[in-house]
């Protein structure tokens, strides 16, 4: 009986640890190219919004809250083009979490931005996100444009 329940609390840690592999530049850039129609459909309807707007899908929360109907269409367009959830920071400016590690407010994020605003006024532009420092003790964002007001971020949070 012991040995059964320490099989069930492995197999329960282990299910916990899925493929959580940083994507590629290549590969969201690959992503974005074949649903851009997705994305900017997505972008069109969180630009008519006035109010800043956070929706997120795992953990599932948003603020303000959301009518049920409008939060499965947004899960469904997220499952589509691959992302958690938005944050809309109004003014036609939001972030869309592709990938994510860490806890309590410390980790590294890699996202679609359209339109960033100032907080990423300071982000460093480089031409591929795929090697940037995620070893540093300090606060660093990175950017690299997609095409247009769309960008690729990396934000590192120690």
């Amino acid at each position: 009986m012991r040995r059964l329940k320490n099989l069930i609390v492995i197999c329960v840690l282990l299910s916990g640890c899925a493929d959580n592999r940083l994507p590629s530049d290549a590969e969201l850039i690959i992503n974005f190219e074949k649903k851009i129609s997705t994305f900017e459909e997505l972008r069109s309807n969180l630009c008519k919004r006035s109010n800043e707007q956070i929706i997120m899908m795992d953990p599932e929360w948003s603020k303000p809250s959301v009518p049920e109907s409008e939060k499965e269409s947004f899960y469904k367009t997220f499952r589509e083009i691959g992302v958690m959830g938005v944050y809309y920071d109004g003014g036609c400016s939001f972030r869309l979490p592709a990938w994510s590690v860490g806890l309590a407010g410390g980790g590294d994020y890699k996202e679609y931005v359209y339109h960033p605003n100032e907080r990423y006024k300071e982000a460093l532009v480089v031409t591929s996100l795929d090697n940037v420092n995620r070893d540093s003790s300090e606060i660093h964002f990175y950017k690299r444009q997609i095409r247009g007001d769309w960008y690729l971020v990396f934000e590192h949070w120690p």
